[in-house]
């Protein structure tokens, strides 16, 4: 058994530079992969940002319609209407 210790340690002390590369390797990956989820989480963002002005784009044009109704009344049923349409489903 003493016979093997010594040469384990003489192969760590001997070559300390292959840690340290597997440590710079895994950093090296893990940067690459925030990276890459960053972009995609900076895509999803940019789309549901268009998603939702696509959305307050439609109802404000709902909304408008509203107004080239005949009576006070329908206009405001009418713009009741769209705002739970519009309201965030809880």
């Amino acid at each position: 058994m003493n016979s093997t210790a010594p040469s384990m340690e003489a192969g760590l002390s001997r070559n300390p530079r292959s840690w340290r590369m597997a440590l710079i390797a895994a950093l090296l990956a893990l940067l690459v992969m925030l990276a890459v989820t960053l972009a995609w989480l900076v895509g999803y963002q940019v789309e549901a940002a268009q998603e939702r002005r696509a959305f307050e784009a439609a109802l404000r044009e709902a909304d408008a319609r509203c107004f080239e109704l005949a009576t006070h009344r329908e206009t405001d049923l009418c713009r009741a209407t769209n705002a739970l349409r519009g309201s965030p489903a809880k």
